[in-house]
């Protein structure tokens, strides 16, 4: 008797499990609150930059066009997101370089008097880490859905400025200014879905102290005619104002930008 009365007890929690799991997964299958998508997204933005750098108490600022000669530079960054009902995170990361040559003028940077005469190397690194999280204020998906919500974010900055060529004296020397910071911001945003295949997705965070202030911005549209794949055209700006021990940087990075992503 008793190995038929274990199998009558084992065959009820065994229905109550069962039970259990289809309710758990209608309620999420079916729950706004619930909804839940994972992807990627890798993207190649079309940069042209602007600004200037400045790096010693007695330094020239030092204009990336005039002085430099940087030229535009195409980065491939590459996201990764999840969202769980009216919550979004994400891990995004981007990197910039750009370079020049040619004669800088006579120019001080780091204490060292760069020869007027002499052709000299420049360059700018500016590698970007985000770590974001949105919270959507209004989730709608009567119709064609829409998003606004508010975003945390911790945005790791590694930057260098270098100019490498022949001093006053005929000494070829290479001077290097970095500085890696990471800087608490906040900001919007917000997502339209236009018909079933594509939506505006809209977002932009920032913040400002103490004479720096950091602005990233971005608009896209998203197309997705095949489930769990689709393509990003849009447009991004990303604005730097940092007064560091290492160098004074004035840097503006933006450009379109084509991105791929798959989610699920």
């Amino acid at each position: 008797m008793l190995p038929r009365f274990k199998e009558v007890v084992l065959g009820k929690i065994l229905k109550k499990i069962v039970l259990s799991a289809v309710v758990l997964i209608t309620v999420f299958a079916s729950g706004k609150a619930q909804a839940f998508e994972v992807g990627a997204e890798a993207d190649y933005w079309f940069t042209s930059l602007g600004g200037d750098i400045k790096s010693g108490a007695t330094a020239t600022t030092l204009d990336f066009n005039d002085n430099l000669n940087t030229e535009g530079y195409n980065s491939a960054g590459i996201k990764a997101y999840l969202e769980l009902g009216d919550h979004l995170f994400s891990l995004e990361y981007t990197p910039l370089s750009y370079s020049g040559s040619g004669l800088l003028g006579n120019v001080v940077y780091r204490g060292r008097t760069f020869d007027v005469a002499q052709p000299a190397e420049s360059g700018l690194r500016l590698n970007m880490t985000d770590l974001r999280y949105t919270y959507w204020l209004v989730n709608s998906s009567l119709g064609a859905f829409a998003k606004v919500g508010v975003t945390a974010a911790l945005k790791s900055l590694d930057f260098a400025g270098f100019v490498d060529g022949t001093t006053t004296l005929g000494v070829a020397a290479r001077e290097e200014a970095s500085k890696t910071v990471t800087i608490p911001m906040v900001g919007l945003r917000a997502e339209v879905g236009l018909g079933d295949f594509a939506k505006v997705a809209l977002s932009g965070i920032g913040v400002g102290y103490s004479g720096n202030s950091f602005i990233d911005a971005m608009a896209a549209v998203e197309i997705s005619p095949l489930p769990f794949v689709g393509v990003a055209l849009g447009y991004r700006l990303v604005s730097v104002k940092l007064d560091t021990d290492e160098a004074v940087l004035n840097a503006t990075a933006s450009g379109p930008f084509v991105g791929f992503f798959a989610n699920f």
